[in-house]
C-alpha cells in the first residue's frame, strides 16, 4: 500500500443520481452546482488548490438536493441553489 498526499483539497458534488420512484435526487441540479463551484473556486484560487469531483449518491438527498461534501473537513451541504454558490465557494475557500 502506498499513501499519497493530495496537493488539492477535494470537494465531492453529487450530480450523477437520477430520480427513481419519487425519491429526491441530486441529478437535476447537481451538474449546475458542480460546474459553477469549480469555476468559482478556480477564480478564487488560481493556483488550482481545489478539485471538484462529480460523484454518485452521498446518501444525503433526504436533506435536500443537490448534496456535496468536503471529506477532509467532515463537512457536507445539501439543498444548494445557484444563488448559494458564491457563499458556498467562499466558505470552502476560507476553510469554514
Amino acid at each position: 500500500m502506498k499513501r499519497i498526499v493530495l496537493a488539492k483539497r477535494v470537494i465531492l458534488v453529487c450530480c450523477n443520481q437520477r430520480e427513481r420512484g419519487g425519491i429526491p435526487s441530486c441529478g437535476a441540479k447537481g451538474r449546475e452546482v458542480f460546474l459553477g463551484l469549480q469555476a468559482l473556486l478556480d477564480r478564487m484560487a488560481p493556483e488550482g488548490s481545489f478539485l471538484v469531483v462529480p460523484t454518485g449518491c452521498l446518501g444525503l438527498c433526504h436533506h435536500g438536493t443537490p448534496a456535496g461534501a468536503v471529506p477532509s473537513k467532515n463537512i457536507a451541504w445539501t439543498g444548494v441553489d445557484p444563488a448559494d454558490l458564491e457563499s458556498l465557494a467562499r466558505m470552502i475557500h476560507e476553510g469554514t
